[in-house]
């Protein structure tokens, strides 16, 4: 990926993201929008502890219509269920023995359940043109109120550059960031007590001043349907990059047929989703050893800097939505197995 950097904008994480994508020139001209974003964090593995928070951020004007859209979607692949009210929960629809108990029980093979879900991206992916994820290995030396408002500061940062892309408008002072109480996480912003230490919200524009400083708002999963689509996109990215560890890892070869079908099944999903996928590497001389897979995952990832902070993070980019209006990438590094059968 070239470097197409302003010289003067200063040393941050972020910088290195919006030159490649065209985000700087974007984001110095976008307004405040006025959109629905859901929020929602996930950790997965047993032997790879992967951390997904996933973000979609849809227009409150296109809301109405996306809701239609879904429920549609529940209809065609699953009558029974009450499509006003049926919860997309990635973890329990992905589940054989709670999707029987549960109101899509009439998704009972895999194939049924395969199409349903590729048919809702689609769905999605007409009112909310792009999501966002990121991805990290799970450290042990921190807590999840610091990883998982390091990855909503990632995630605001990423959204807020494909909106101004996309629409010219970031999310403002004005949009709450609707988050699953579930997870049993409180950030505060910057602003209040306590805002650092317990979980950082916060973006910034290209001079350096606050351009979303957005409240958050805890709800029930079930009660709102922008959280749940946040799931799908933080269940993907996360099951996607998981897959892709278990390959790199995996000892039986008579299990890799079934591991490379799994994965390129989410990465049709990310693909109809139009997700943007980033990976967060945790950068420590002294406490962390890249796993194989993460250096296959992020290439060069070794000859990355280590910032002067014990922990620092980088942020690789290893699957970018197609938006017009974005520079020419001439990359995507998850690309699905060929000669495998679906």
């Amino acid at each position: 990926m070239s470097s197409r950097r302003d010289p003067t904008y200063p040393e941050r994480s972020a910088v290195q993201w919006m030159d490649p994508n065209g985000g700087l020139a974007s984001l110095k001209g976008a307004t405040e929008g006025n959109f629905a974003i859901g929020a929602d964090y996930s950790e997965m593995g047993a032997d790879h502890k992967i951390a997904s928070f996933g973000m979609s951020a849809c227009r409150v004007a296109d809301f109405g219509k996306l809701e239609k859209v879904i429920q549609r979607s529940i209809s065609r692949h699953a009558p029974a269920a009450d499509k006003r009210t049926a919860e997309i929960h990635l973890k329990q629809l992905t589940s054989g023995q709670s999707r029987v108990k549960s109101e899509y029980h009439e998704l009972d093979t895999q194939l049924k359940l395969q199409a349903f879900l590729l048919d809702l991206a689609r769905s999605i992916k007409k009112y909310v043109p792009f999501s966002v994820a990121g991805v990290r290995r799970v450290a042990q030396a921190e807590t999840k109120g610091y990883r998982v408002g390091e990855l909503l500061t990632e995630v605001t940062s990423q959204t807020n550059i494909w909106l101004s892309i996309k629409h010219g408008e970031v999310i403002g002072e004005s949009n709450k960031i609707q988050l699953d109480k579930g997870d049993g996480v409180k950030l505060t912003r910057p602003t209040q007590r306590g805002g650092i230490s317990r979980g950082l919200s916060q973006d910034f524009g290209p001079d350096l001043q606050p351009i979303s400083n957005p409240i958050c708002e805890y709800v029930d999963s079930k009660d709102s349907r922008i959280v749940q689509i946040a799931d799908f996109v933080a269940y993907v990215a996360g099951r996607l990059v998981l897959k892709y560890a278990k390959l790199t890892t995996i000892d039986s070869q008579d299990m890799v047929p079934a591991v490379q079908r799994e994965y390129n099944f989410y990465h049709k999903l990310a693909e109809y989703l139009n997700l943007n996928i980033f990976y967060c590497a945790v950068l420590d001389d002294e406490c962390h050893e890249f796993e194989p897979w993460e250096l296959s995952l992020c290439d060069g990832l070794e000859q990355l800097p280590r910032g002067r902070q014990a922990l620092s993070l980088a942020k690789i980019a290893i699957r970018l939505p197609m938006i017009d209006g974005q520079q020419d990438q001439g990359f995507v590094k998850l690309q699905r197995i060929r000669g495998v059968a679906r």
